[in-house]
């Protein structure tokens, strides 16, 4: 029911009393006005006209629907209560009284006989039966000459309306997005069937395949800063089981594409009868065999972190040359990519790989790959059964999560995911207030201070390398809590029926929008996190940093708190994005974000050289029995885990300007300073998931990086630490880098 209807029919009934305050009608008046209102047929208008206000309501709920089977099912109950309602209100009695009321209050006896006279005629008569047809016909005539212009005018409105507001528009799509995906079809005998799938998911030929980037792709590629300018960078294969094997060394991808074999088996299995797809064994078996050799051909995760392996250019006709067997030409114009003169490749050793296979495998087996990824990728999308499949191996099995998440949660993923700053807007203005941001920009100014004590402290670094390292400092760009510029979402199409399509719409314009950027300068104050994410980012490219809204969030940061909480917190997060800049990797990019050598050569080598100290130490750990870090793999991390947390604790010491802090609980500002570093490290982790991150991720795992704490002398200072203890370093052995 329409607010506007509501509110007439309301001022209507409520409106009937009034006519009981005239003086009442003469028993003749009333005789000769019941006659007039028969002549008339009123009691049978009264009733058209209720029964008309209820159709359009309907007409109007269902037009809203837009098939959506929920609404419609909402717009029958609503129609049904709103007759039964009008029914107990007895409507008609009260306009039949309500019009005598009326018609006495302005016509006597003598003109009431007047016109029962008149409409008795058979003329009269002629006109009361031809009138609604009359009058339908006229409105029909009005409206095809006015309603064209009208709806011009309340579309102008809108617009307008949309220009002030556009936010609006966007919780529409908000609210739909979020709709769609929980109310999607659970039925599990309804099933997408490959006749329907192959529409959308199996192109006919391969050169038709790469028109959207991230969608089951053999090649991965993204729109990276180079320089003063954006250009392509692609890296190998986005394929597998949502593992990016270019974070492992080949052995553990060969054990891990061996043990997939078995127990992916039934993802495989039964995904394709679902899809009513025939000889599923055998679609399997082909499919993984597939993914074992394009696995195979990616560097391992330690090559694949070396940017000065990754940093090269290749010409149309460089690929060409050197990756033989696509069909390059009809990739690149596919992918909107065909006037493109300069890529970046990070692996060259794998597109030489994918192309070969491309060219070596049958066309059924990729249209099969194709198809497996494609339905597994989207089977939030999808009916339940297909979830529940893909859950099950990624979830269960490679995370040990033993439950899947809560539809709407799901749906709120979609939200994420397709409207990130429109949803992130929403919420930095409910949950982070000016006075928040300001606090923050406060520490990051100490922390940016602290760093630049440090560097100058540094006795083994040279004045020339020293003045490079205080340069990219000082032009760093840290942005706190959310962008300065909002992405703006016209044109993007959201449905409420449409989950799939939403997804893929908002992938399509994601894809288009980074498109735009090709060959412009960079945006080196631009995003690469929604506000409401919890996680930070360090971006070399750009020399600039990404602090979201909703890490600055209890535990990381708390307004209310004392420095010593907040700086071992949010504190050792900045400086730990901060360090990142000169970590092994970052420290190769100068002021500007260009791939640069800005170390003299005895610098390097004592940077290095305490590099491999801390990689040493990371290696001694063993979070699961038999399995021990990588201190290789994660050592970008773990320097800027040692240099953030120094660095923050420099910081802290000089927002307290010479004072000491409190005793609270028994516990001094230095010893709560590394107290709160600890607790943001605290985790609940399956031993499942533990194993994944070991072998795949360049992160170790938190209860190591809480233990970053034995390479600050002032934590051993704070808390005693003696020989003998577990986590006790002697001085020498403990990682002094910045």
């Amino acid at each position: 029911m329409h607010m506007r209807q509501l509110t007439a029919l309301a001022l209507l009934v409520c409106a009937l009393p009034l006519f009981a305050t005239e003086p009442n009608p003469s028993k003749k008046q009333i005789d000769l006005i019941d006659q007039l209102l028969g002549l008339l047929g009123t009691e049978k208008t009264s009733h058209a006209v209720l029964d008309y206000f209820v159709d359009e309501s309907y007409k109007q709920e269902v037009a809203q629907a837009d098939g959506d089977p929920l609404a419609l099912d909402d717009a029958k109950k609503d129609t049904a209560r709103l007759r039964e309602l009008l029914g107990q209100l007895n409507l008609t009695a009260l306009l039949h009284d309500a019009t005598v009321h009326t018609y006495a209050k302005y016509l006597s006896e003598s003109d009431l006989e007047a016109l029962v006279t008149f409409y008795k005629t058979p003329a009269a008569q002629h006109y009361i039966t031809a009138l609604p047809e009359i009058s339908q016909e006229a409105m029909k005539a009005g409206s095809d000459q006015i309603g064209p212009k009208l709806l011009d005018v309340m579309q102008k409105v809108a617009a307008e309306r949309e220009q002030r507001h556009p936010w609006r528009r966007t919780m529409s799509d908000i609210r739909t997005i979020a709709t769609a995906v929980e109310a999607y079809e659970t039925d599990t005998n309804k099933y997408p069937q490959e006749s329907e799938l192959k529409k959308v998911l199996v192109p006919t030929y391969l050169k038709e395949l790469p028109e959207k980037d991230g969608w089951g792709n053999a090649y991965f590629y993204t729109v990276s800063p180079d320089g003063q300018h954006y250009r392509i960078a692609s890296a190998g294969s986005d394929n597998s089981f949502g593992w990016d094997t270019r974070k492992l060394g080949i052995e553990w991808i060969i054990i891990i594409v061996l043990l997939i074999c078995w127990i992916a088996g039934a993802a495989f299995y039964f995904y394709m009868p679902l899809a009513g797809m025939s000889d599923p064994t055998g679609r399997a078996d082909r499919i993984m065999a597939l993914e074992k050799k394009m696995a195979t051909v990616h560097v391992d995760r330690v090559t694949s972190q070396d940017v000065h392996k990754a940093n090269n250019p290749a010409t149309l006709a460089d690929l060409k040359s050197n990756a033989p067997g696509l069909d390059w030409d009809a990739y690149l114009s596919a992918a909107g990519l065909e006037k493109q003169p300069m890529f970046i490749i990070w692996q060259p050793s794998a597109i030489k790989g994918l192309s070969a296979l491309v060219g070596s495998e049958p066309l059924e087996t990729w249209k099969e790959w194709l198809s497996f990824h494609t339905i597994s990728q989207n089977a939030a999308y999808l009916p339940q059964a297909y979830y529940d499949l893909r859950f099950g191996f990624y979830g269960k099995t490679l995370q040990g999560t033993p439950k899947q998440r809560d539809r709407w949660k799901r749906a709120l993923a979609s939200i994420n995911a397709d409207l990130g700053d429109a949803l992130g807007k929403i919420y930095v203005a409910k949950y982070f207030p000016p006075s928040s941001k300001a606090a923050v920009q406060e520490m990051v100014k100490n922390l940016l201070a602290g760093f630049d004590h440090r560097i100058d402290a540094l006795t083994w670094m040279a004045p020339a390398t020293k003045a490079q390292a205080k340069a990219k400092l000082k032009t760093l760009r840290v942005g706190v809590g959310y962008p300065e510029k909002w992405r703006d979402y016209r044109g993007l199409v959201i449905r409420r029926e449409d989950p799939l399509g939403n997804a893929w719409r908002a992938e399509e314009w994601e894809y288009h929008h980074q498109l735009a950027k090709l060959g412009k300068p960079v945006d080196r104050d631009e995003w690469w996190m929604t506000p409401q994410t919890v996680n930070a980012l360090n971006l070399p490219l750009q020399n600039g940093l990404n602090f979201p809204a909703a890490i600055l969030d209890a535990p990381f940061f708390n307004p209310k708190a004392d420095a010593a909480a907040n700086y071992g917190a949010i504190g050792a997060t900045i400086g730990h994005e901060i360090s990142h800049s000169f970590d092994n990797a970052g420290a190769e990019f100068n002021s500007e974000g260009k791939l640069a050598n800005w170390w003299t050569p005895e610098d390097a080598a004592h940077f290095k050289a305490a590099s491999q100290q801390l990689v040493e130490e990371f290696n001694k750990y063993e979070p699961l029995p038999g399995l021990h870090l990588n201190g290789e793999q994660t050592l970008g991390e773990n320097i800027a885990d040692v240099a953030g947390l120094s660095a923050a604790y420099d910081a802290y010491k000089l927002s307290l300007h010479g004072k000491e802090l409190p005793i609270v609980d028994g516990l001094t500002g230095d010893q709560r300073f590394f107290l709160a570093f600890a607790q943001s490290w605290r985790q609940k982790i399956r031993d499942a998931a533990l194993r994944s991150q070991i072998v795949t991720n360049e992160h170790a795992p938190d209860r190591e990086r809480a233990q970053t704490v034995r390479n600050i002398d002032p934590w051993c200072e704070a808390y005693a630490v003696k020989p003998g203890q577990k986590l006790y370093l002697k001085p020498e052995e403990r990682v002094r880098i910045w």
